[in-house]
């Protein structure tokens, strides 16, 4: 099976150099092309739009920032949907919200292809590693055409009915996490008014049953004197570690507010 991949941003390089590692024939694309030279360097093919991409390739994945670069990349000009036709497949794995997503997927299906909503939950180290999980919805044959593909990346997945259920599953996830991040934020604020000690502050909640892979990976502070924030924000350009941890979850959640808003 021919792949193409659209978008090789922070997400989506690492999900299609895995691809490639694992043998796969891969064609990509992305505005900035510069950032398909390492792709190409060990053995995918380029291909000049999303358009020839999709063309070219049995299954296209998209994995692309917001939905505006979604819907642009699937539908504008020179847009993969100009490329599919019957016995094509596209999979969305960006972050979009359920009416995106829908409307996405009537224009992909009227070109004769099937489509499948496949939002992921993980960030940059999970898509390296190949532990993404799968949120998708759509077309159930080529959910299973494509579970192979989706094994290589993720580490489980998900088939949840209607298109726009991936988007709602995605929504439910990042709600949990942002409520998660933004109580321990409001904690570590409390405490550092009432004088408590930076490092027990902070080491304390990820030792007892409060502990859990987001107060530990969040745990940056500036506070002084705390020697038990380590670890490094290792997500690209939106986290910036000199901010107090407050400044965490309005940033972490800024898909999933606009997610929210495409709901109403």
């Amino acid at each position: 099976m021919s792949i193409g991949f659209l978008g090789l941003g922070i997400m989506g390089s690492p999900m299609a150099h895995n691809l490639v590692k694992a043998g796969c024939d891969v064609t990509v694309w992305n505005r900035t092309t510069s950032k398909c030279d390492s792709l190409l360097n060990i053995g995918a093919k380029y291909g000049s739009s999303p358009e020839s991409v999709a063309s070219a390739c049995d299954v296209t994945f998209s994995m692309l920032a917001d939905p505006g670069s979604a819907m642009e990349v699937a539908c504008g000009k020179q847009g993969a949907v100009h490329g599919l036709g019957p016995g094509k497949g596209y999979v969305d794995v960006s972050t979009v919200d359920g009416q995106s997503s829908k409307a996405i997927s009537i224009a992909i299906k009227a070109t004769g292809a099937q489509f499948l909503e496949a939002p992921v939950s993980g960030s940059k180290k999970p898509a390296e590693e190949g532990k993404l999980i799968f949120l998708t919805a759509g077309d159930k044959s080529l959910y299973h055409e494509v579970a192979p593909i989706l094994d290589i990346m993720g580490k489980s997945r998900f088939y949840l009915g209607d298109v726009g259920n991936g988007a709602a599953m995605k929504l439910v996830v990042n709600m949990i996490m942002g409520s998660m991040m933004a109580s321990f934020s409001e904690g570590m604020i409390l405490g550092q008014k009432m004088g408590l000690d930076p490092g027990v502050l902070v080491e304390v909640p990820c030792l007892g049953k409060s502990s859990n892979i987001y107060f530990i990976t969040f745990s940056i502070c500036n506070i002084p004197g705390c020697n038990k924030c380590t670890n490094v924000f290792d997500e690209g350009p939106l986290y910036d570690k000199r901010q107090l941890c407050s400044s965490i979850p309005s940033k972490a959640s800024t898909k999933g507010f606009a997610t929210c808003i495409g709901y109403g």
